[in-house]
């Protein structure tokens, strides 16, 4: 430590020594800089000058050849930019001794270049005491006729139409009709709105005319000069439909109670009645089924007595004769089939009667519970003639009983044989006189009931058939129609030409209603395009209004009085803008709603006519019985009709009720016709009934 403390100072030795390089070194490392900035500096103010010398171009060069020169002669050119390159190093506080240094620099860089082939020197800069001096390529300058020509047309395709447009522009500008030309671009979109707007009014005015007309086709026909619709008379076809659902009702009635199972029924029912004179006429002595006979005209002493005989002739007259006997079998034959055809009857009369006896406990009447007579008659004619025909079986013990009474009737006229039975003429007696009693009580034409259960029945049916021969026909079936009595048959054919005139003349009001508010073609109905033109109007005008208050020029003042006059109606001239002005839309929206409403009613009952059914069979088709039978088989079967008034009525109408369209309701339930909104009538003229406004406007303006 003490060996250090003994060196003091030392190290200042050093540093003075090192200090003096160091300082040298840094002098070095400045001037290096200086000069690293001064290069800098003269490429920036080279590139700079360039730079500028390139924007400079002049100006008379340029507008009428095109030309971007710098200057229109070269001395001028050098200096430029010899000036340029001065300023430029100036500017950044350069001496000109480095300037001159600078000029060396880049000359002897530029030197080195411009040795090389493919560089050609453009610039030519020269180094001289007063600057730098630059020197233009030989041949390369504006005074080359080739390259002046070839710039200036190349040029001129381009700016002489420009410059012929701006020399009529200026030609323009000092016209006096200039003004007008550059309002005319506010003036034609103002004259175009205008154009629209009566465009839109000769539109509206053509529509409004057009819907006019159509209106008055249909109040002409519905009123003053037709056959006058009312809302009594919609009122009237309305109570009508209702009327003919109740005749048919009644004709359904019919169909159930007299015609649809009377097809067996056609002609008045008569009893068993048999002729006895007709069958003695043909039962007597000389009947084989009778007699024995032998021959009496030739003697015949050898002849064989027929069997039973008790005596033969020894000799026969001349002429030739026959003598008719009967021995006793004969006549017992013929006396038990006389008794036993008499029980037979008897006991055919009894089924007879027995077959109708439940009918006779329910007699045909006019109350509920009693019988129907006509159903009373199907059901009776049933029981005793269908199954097992009690009349055919009747009738044919009765020609029986007949033959037999007939033929004991002959044992008188022939000559008794051999064993006669025991009181046979009393027998035979009693037999003919109950056979006669037979006759006279039930075969006879005229026969009294006298409380027989088989009189009864006949003289009952006799009695229905007769008195309801004519209610299986439909020509004798009646009801009222219309407050007129009429065969059923004049009834569903009247009905039929009712309903088809009544929709016939509703059809022909909708139609015309129709040419007013539906759409066709694919074009908007007329009320609808009415309204739309309406809109349409207003919405020009407002176009044409805002077109001529936006802008300043004479003519749209011109504009903005004539609107002016639109809208206030002082045009005593023009009538059609009245017009349009009163045809607003919501005047249009209140006529259409009349309109709708009064389509609506005819709707209503040209619907309630399509919907009228019977079987499925419009009621505007149905043309007579035998289709509305046809029909009826859908509903009504035969074996399911009662026999009582209450039972046949109650199917009749409870049938009626599945085929009837509609079956319950009012068939046309018509708008509140005491509303006048609803009311047909709408004439301009004669009765106005809440007529709209719209429509007595067009009238007063169009009828002419």
């Amino acid at each position: 430590m003490r060996c250090f403390h003994k060196n003091r100072g030392a190290i200042s030795v050093f540093l003075v020594i090192i200090l003096v390089p160091c300082m040298l070194v840094s002098s070095v490392f400045v001037d290096i800089s200086r000069v690293q900035l001064s290069r800098a500096v003269a490429e920036s103010s080279a590139d700079l000058a360039l730079s500028t010398l390139m924007t400079y171009y002049d100006y008379d060069l340029n507008e009428y050849y095109g030309l971007m020169g710098s200057c229109q002669n070269i001395s001028d050119y050098y200096s430029l930019v010899e000036g340029y390159y001065d300023t430029t190093l100036h500017s950044r506080d350069v001496e000109d001794e480095e300037i001159r240094l600078l000029y060396q620099q880049v000359i002897g860089e530029a030197g080195g270049w411009l040795n090389h082939e493919e560089i050609s020197d453009l610039l030519r800069i020269r180094n001289q005491t007063e600057g730098a001096v630059i020197t233009p390529v030989m041949g390369a300058d504006m005074y080359n006729s080739t390259i002046l020509q070839e710039q200036v047309v190349e040029f001129m395709k381009y700016r002489g139409p420009i410059v012929i447009a701006l020399e009529i522009i200026e030609k323009l500008q000092n016209d006096p009709g200039v003004k007008d030309l550059e309002e005319s671009g506010e003036n034609n979109e103002i004259t175009k709105d205008k154009e629209e707007f009566y465009k839109a009014e000769g539109e509206l005015l053509k529509e409004a005319y057009n819907v006019y007309w159509l209106t008055r086709h249909y109040t002409d026909k519905a009123g003053d000069n037709g056959e006058y619709i009312s809302a009594e008379k919609l009122q009237e076809y309305a109570r009508k439909l209702e009327a003919y659902r109740k005749a048919y009702q009644d004709i359904h009635r019919y169909l159930v109670g007299n015609l649809m199972n009377t097809q067996d029924l056609t002609e008045v029912y008569s009893h068993v009645t048999i002729d006895l004179n007709q069958y003695l006429e043909d039962y007597d002595e000389t009947n084989p089924e009778i007699y024995s006979r032998i021959e009496t005209s030739t003697p015949s002493p050898a002849a064989t007595p027929a069997p039973g005989a008790t005596a033969i002739p020894t000799a026969v007259p001349v002429p030739s004769e026959f003598i008719y006997y009967i021995d006793g079998g004969e006549v017992t034959k013929l006396l038990n089939a006389l008794e036993n055809a008499q029980n037979d009857f008897e006991a055919a009369r009894t089924n007879f009667a027995n077959a109708g006896s439940n009918l006779m406990s329910i007699l045909p009447g006019q109350g509920d519970g009693e019988a129907y007579a006509v159903q009373w008659w199907v059901q009776m004619d049933k029981a005793v003639n269908t199954g097992t025909d009690y009349t055919t079986e009747l009738r044919s013990k009765a020609e029986e009983l007949a033959r037999a009474y007939a033929k004991v009737q002959a044992i008188e006229k022939c000559v008794p044989g051999n064993d006669m039975p025991d009181n046979w003429e009393a027998d035979k007696k009693r037999l003919i006189s109950k056979t006669e009693e037979i006759y006279e009580q039930f075969l006879a034409r005229d026969i009294n009931a006298n409380g027989d259960k088989y009189l009864h029945t006949v003289s009952k049916l006799e009695e229905v058939s007769k008195a309801n021969i004519d209610l299986i026909r439909a020509a004798n079936l009646r009801v009222i129609v219309d407050g007129q009595e009429r065969s059923i048959e004049n009834a569903i054919a009247y009905i039929q030409n009712q309903l088809q005139e009544i929709q016939k003349t509703v059809q022909e009001y909708e139609s015309l209603l129709g040419e007013l508010l539906d759409a066709k073609n694919g074009e908007s109905a007329p009320i609808d395009k009415l309204s739309e033109l309406t809109g349409k109007y207003a919405s020009t005008l407002n176009d044409w209004t805002n077109s001529a208050n936006n802008s300043s020029t004479d003519l749209a003042k011109e504009h903005r009085e004539e609107i002016e006059k639109v809208k206030t109606l002082q045009d005593e001239d023009k009538d059609s803008t009245e017009i349009c002005v009163e045809i607003d839309k919501e005047a249009v929206e209140e006529m259409k709603t009349r309109l709708s409403n009064i389509r609506s009613q005819y709707q209503i009952i040209d619907e309630a006519i399509e919907g009228m059914l019977y079987g499925g069979e419009k009621l505007s088709d149905m043309s007579n019985v035998d289709t509305m039978k046809d029909r009826a088989r859908a509903e009504v079967r035969n074996d399911s009709i009662g026999l009582t008034n209450r039972e046949v009525i109650s199917y009749a109408d409870d049938t009626f009720s599945r085929l009837f369209q509609p079956d319950t309701g009012e068939i046309a339930k018509l708008h509140n016709t005491g509303d006048n909104a609803y009311n047909p009538v709408m004439s301009p003229e004669t009765w106005k009934i809440d007529t709209p406004e719209l429509y007595l406007y067009m009238h007063r303006k169009f009828k002419d």
